[in-house]
């Protein structure tokens, strides 16, 4: 019988609170096959998600600070630490989540360990000092990686044509979906939460209150939605640092009774499976996993065309650069234009990409046979992204990194 080889493995990110990308580690973590010796590393040891008792948990104890000059030594300690672990436990492979993570782990990057980094989202799209800060150092380091992850089609496009990185290094391997869990959590009872009236028309969101989820032209599009679907009620899932600024927006809508902030929370599909429509607002994505998750409750989904994600998962072999120019009826969902990012007052009227998104609202919400079209495909594309099938994928890759050294 051929025995496989037990090939040494860390994970490398911040911490595991909440979060897409903790959350794949941890699914990671605990669907790997046993012949993997597994370890996980933090910078410090937060977590919320499970983590199994074979794996060898080591904390860093170098917490995040916001001091920049702090945060350049924190990065020294944190490779000096990384490759000293990398020796101790002659590692085969470390995998980091994360830019936090990925700039100390390819500074640690020795010829012991093949190096792999993630990249979960469209980089060139983030802005400000630090992000310009940040991508200079996305291409000074990254092509020191042995292989880099990237989540979707669009984000190696993105990591190709903006930080000039050699295709051949980079692997699209999609983050997983837990059908069958989020299946069986979708029906536990909603508890203190059961007086949020789900007999009316609903339309859910669930996302990090940043820009990046452009949660605030969603609101704008409500406005109009609710003068022509009645008694319409829209929730919001998630918390961030806009939470303020959409709370006052939706105060100032007139409909603010309609409007529900749910916060962060741990089950949220025991709600997005009893909404009528889910509604993806992103300004640009990697992978958004509150779409396949909520495709994964049945429920039928509204999304931009946004960098990158919402098209390659409801209308994949379309061309990436393809926009709309209007709504797009895609095999497993509505594909909206993209939507500006701009900052709007009620006074304003809508933007034709946010007029457009409200009538895709509209006619999803109206059309009770294209909900159950849309429903049935929707479970049937989450599918897709399995976690027994993107487990495969992962385990391919680092027996054939870790064979190497």
């Amino acid at each position: 019988r051929l025995k496989i080889p037990r090939v040494k493995i860390a994970f490398l990110i911040p911490n595991l609170l909440g979060g897409g990308a903790e959350r794949v580690v941890s699914e990671l973590l605990q669907n790997l096959p046993e012949s993997f010796e597994k370890y996980l590393i933090l910078f410090e040891k937060r977590v919320a998600y499970p983590v199994n008792e074979n794996v060898t948990v080591i904390d860093l104890n170098i917490p995040a600070s916001r001091n920049p000059l702090k945060q350049i030594v924190n990065l020294i300690l944190r490779a000096s630490k990384i490759r000293k672990i990398r020796k101790e436990k002659s590692l085969d492979v470390v995998l980091s989540f994360l830019q936090g993570a990925n700039f100390p782990n390819l500074l640690s990057r020795s010829s012991n360990a093949s190096t792999i980094v993630s990249v979960r989202n469209t980089l060139s799209k983030k802005q400000g000092y630090y992000a310009k800060f940040s991508n200079l150092m996305v291409k000074k380091l990254y092509k020191r990686a042995d292989k880099i992850i990237a989540v979707s089609s669009g984000v190696k496009r993105d990591l190709i044509g903006n930080f000039k990185i050699d295709s051949e290094k980079i692997e699209v391997i999609q983050n997983p979906c837990d059908v069958r869990k989020i299946k069986a959590l979708s029906r536990e009872p909603l508890g203190r939460y059961g007086n949020v009236a789900f007999e009316k028309p609903t339309i859910i969101n669930m996302g990090g209150m940043t820009k990046q989820k452009g949660q605030w032209h969603l609101l704008r599009a409500f406005r109009e939605v609710k003068r022509q679907v009645k008694g319409l009620t829209f929730l919001i899932l998630g918390a961030g640092v806009l939470e303020d600024y959409l709370k006052k927006l939706a105060q100032a809508s007139g409909y603010s009774r309609d409007i529900h902030f749910l916060g962060f929370q741990e089950n949220p599909f025991k709600f997005i499976a009893k909404a009528n429509v889910f509604v993806l607002s992103s300004l640009w994505e990697g992978f958004p996993n509150a779409l396949v998750e909520a495709m994964a409750c049945g429920t039928p989904v509204v999304a931009t065309d946004c960098e990158s994600g919402p098209r390659e998962i409801l209308a994949p072999g379309t061309p990436l650069i393809r926009k709309p120019p209007g709504i797009e009826h895609a095999k497993y969902g509505l594909l909206v234009p993209p939507l500006d990012g701009k900052f709007y007052p009620f006074s304003i009227p809508l933007t034709r990409a946010e007029n457009l998104l409200a009538k895709a609202i509209i006619e999803l919400i109206s059309n009770q046979d294209l909900r159950e079209k849309y429903s049935s495909l929707a479970l049937e594309r989450a599918k897709d992204f399995e976690i027994d099938k993107i487990i495969d994928k992962y385990t391919e890759l680092f027996y054939d990194l870790g064979s190497r050294k």
